[in-house]
């Protein structure tokens, strides 16, 4: 079947830009730039030609509008992410055509071959027609479309591909935006100095330690607004007359922020914010708008395994008092939140770069390496915990120890599963770290006496060759 051949044009921006506005911003809520603008015109106007009034255009900005909001890029439409995403719509599309091509060729060779496969008649013998026969064929070609034909290729994955170390200086930072609750790549600095400044470690400042309090509390109290239990419930007639006549109503608690309390004596409210002690000594709540005194000699605790420590964050119910103080009655920590549920919200975004190279997960390649896992279910992981204090012999004679036994696994060849790595968890050391010229006891440094401890951790790996070699 011939088709159309489409005569490229020059397509000026503002002929383009009453339906681009139609689309794009009324439709979408979106609002595109000039830039953007331009490469629109440009595209359409070489890939439509004189149809670009056409349906064709309008399905193409729709594309543009969906990929745009999947990958949460934000209201203004600017130009180097709209050709981004014009590569990505044209790449699909090749590879759909070469797709459909060898589905299409496939399916010719296979009805040649069935022909030549068949048996040959006489020159004299008349062709036997089967109704049945012609009727199932016919059917099956109508059932068989080309793309049910279409066959992904096997990839064959391998898993050290993806498990990767990162070091510390090549791992991208995020920062949440409260505003738009997703998480903003903070882009390097662009000069060597520059540069080399970010990429350095250094010990977080008093601003430092705020922010994170802060990103923690905007991160968390996202999450707690996500819960069917604390979403505020929106007014509908139908459904107050429903809750005033049913007698099993679930009641939804809504989070107010401290400000807020200010003349409203003897409400009862749900906060949620920091649990930390004041200059005296007594308990408060901190949130991104206030702080407030906490009176908790008659809240009820959770009879289960829980703890209350200043750096918590921590829901509290209880009754305001115009004394400034918060009467609670129960206090509880915010439920969890499942990955997938938190994931989707931000986006299925990548923080590791592993999935994809686009920033955000593929599905298809995360349920292809869930299927690998499977396979090697003899690969072990090894989690040291916490408190590794390196400074404390008891803690170097339990590592040689564990070494020892892990040198008999290896060498040892009727142990089936494999250690793939070991993982050490900090602190390294029982003392805090304090970056001073010297130590009280003696004229070393602290930042020598620190690697004094990693050089006693080398002397033991150096006993078990095999354990250094194999993970």
């Amino acid at each position: 079947m011939d088709q159309t051949v489409i005569l490229p044009i020059q397509l000026k921006p503002s002929n383009l830009r009453p339906l681009a506005y139609r689309v794009l911003s009324k439709k979408h809520g979106l609002n595109i730039q000039s830039g953007a603008l331009e490469i629109l015109s440009e595209y359409i106007g070489r890939k439509f030609g004189n149809e670009w009034r056409g349906p064709k255009t309008i399905s193409f900005l729709e594309k543009i509008a969906k990929i745009w909001k999947d990958q949460d890029k934000g209201l203004f439409v600017d130009g180097p992410s709209v050709s981004m995403i014009i590569n990505e719509i044209t790449s699909k599309e090749e590879r759909e055509k070469r797709r459909t091509h060898a589905a299409a060729t496939a399916v010719t060779t296979s009805l040649t071959s069935n022909k030549l496969d068949g048996p040959v008649s006489g020159e004299n013998e008349e062709p036997n027609f089967d109704i049945h026969q012609d009727k199932q064929s016919q059917s099956l070609s109508q059932s068989m479309s080309v793309p049910d034909l279409i066959m992904e290729p096997k990839e064959r994955l391998r898993w050290q591909e993806y498990f990767k170390i990162v070091p510390i200086s090549n791992y991208k930072r995020f920062k949440y935006n409260s505003k738009r609750r997703q998480f903003d790549y903070t882009q390097p600095p662009s000069t060597e100095e520059a540069d080399a400044k970010f990429n350095l470690i250094e010990l977080p400042s008093t601003q430092d330690t705020i922010n994170y309090f802060i990103s923690r509390l905007n991160i968390l109290k996202d999450k707690l607004l996500r819960n069917e239990s604390f979403q505020p419930s929106t007014f509908s007639s139908l459904n107050s007359t429903a809750s005033a006549t049913s007698s099993t109503t679930t009641h939804n608690h809504q989070i107010t922020s401290i400000k807020n309390l200010l003349g409203r004596h003897g409400q009862r409210f749900v906060l949620f914010g920091l649990l930390t002690k004041n200059s005296k000594g007594l308990w408060q709540l901190q949130d991104e708008s206030d702080s407030i005194e906490l009176e908790l000699t008659q809240a009820i605790f959770p009879t289960s395994t829980c703890f209350f420590v200043p750096g918590n964050f921590v829901i509290v119910d209880g009754i305001y008092s115009n004394s400034g103080k918060f009467y609670a009655s129960s206090m509880a920590h915010p439920p969890p939140e499942r990955r997938e549920v938190s994931l989707e919200a931000l986006g299925n975004m990548d923080f590791t770069g592993m999935y994809a190279k686009n920033g955000r997960i593929d599905p298809i390649l995360k349920k292809k390496l869930l299927n690998l896992e499977t396979k090697y279910t003899e690969h072990r992981f090894i989690v040291l915990g916490g408190d590794l204090f390196l400074d404390d012999l008891k803690v170097l004679e339990s590592l040689q120890k564990l070494f020892g036994k892990l040198n008999e696994e290896t060498t040892d060849r009727s142990f089936s599963s494999s250690i793939v790595s070991i993982v050490f968890n900090g602190p390294f050391t029982s003392l805090a770290f304090d970056a001073t010229e010297g130590s009280s006891s003696s004229n070393i440094t602290t930042s020598g006496l620190y690697k004094s401890y990693f050089d006693s951790l080398a002397g033991i790996l150096e006993k078990f060759p095999a354990v250094c070699q194999n993970y």
